[in-house]
């Protein structure tokens, strides 16, 4: 679930019915103030909506051979809010479902998925089909469980994958030679370190800006929480 950016009073929602729900808090009514529907075999795992609330997109399993990205302009419920079909898809960028979708916290165009698959892909949706769209593959060479953007200028991406694993890359450099990766640790149990016992399992991270840092969430299955405040070269 998200709330809207612009709106304190609109929730998002996601399901494997194959739609997306917005809800407004203020009606008493157990109805979704808009419906926005998928393709018949789509089955939403992951959503996220632009900085600006005018661009949603969903992420679907991988059903037979194929694994989307669903998007839809949330501008044309206003005009029909009962059942608003897709306004594109993205089909080829990813072979196994689409577990996280990320938009850019300043900038609507641009979104950064992840998957099973093993890979973060940054798009740039201002760019008239998928190819000429993928700005950059980041391989992760596990199964992505997390993505988010991080940096002063939210030029990086980071994902964590489901065996624990931490990947960090500055796509800022991508017209350099210098290189993207910032940080790679396959599992960061065997990396963690702390006076507070030990890290069974990572949940997710955030970067803060007045810290200019990026943090990590993660636990122990005694029901600890861990902080972990990563740096170049370690977590």
């Amino acid at each position: 679930i998200r709330f809207a950016h612009t709106s304190e009073n609109l929730l998002y929602s996601a399901c494997t019915d194959g739609t997306v729900k917005c809800w407004d808090t203020r009606l008493p009514s157990s109805d979704a103030a808009q419906l926005f529907n998928g393709f018949p075999s789509n089955v939403f795992i992951s959503f996220d909506i632009s900085c600006n609330d005018i661009l949603i997109c969903a992420g679907t399993e991988k059903v037979e051979e194929d694994a989307f990205l669903v998007f839809w302009d949330a501008r044309n419920a206003k005009s029909n809010p009962v059942s608003n079909e897709p306004l594109g898809v993205y089909s080829e960028s990813h072979n196994d479902d689409v577990t996280q979708v990320c938009f850019h916290p300043t900038s609507p165009n641009l979104l950064v998925s992840g998957s099973t698959d093993g890979l973060a892909n940054v798009f740039d949706l201002n760019k008239e089909n998928e190819d000429d769209a993928l700005v950059v593959t980041c391989n992760s060479d596990s199964s992505v469980s997390f993505v988010g953007w991080s940096g002063e200028a939210s030029n990086q991406i980071y994902c964590l994958t489901h065996d624990e694993g931490f990947y960090w890359w500055d796509i800022a450099q991508l017209d350099t030679q210098e290189p993207i990766t910032l940080l790679k640790i396959p599992d960061v149990r065997e990396t963690f370190n702390s006076d507070h016992g030990t890290l069974d399992y990572l949940t997710g991270g955030f970067y803060n800006k007045k810290a200019d840092a990026l943090f990590l969430l993660g636990g122990t299955h005694t029901g600890s929480l861990h902080l972990m405040n990563c740096e170049i070269g370690r977590a």
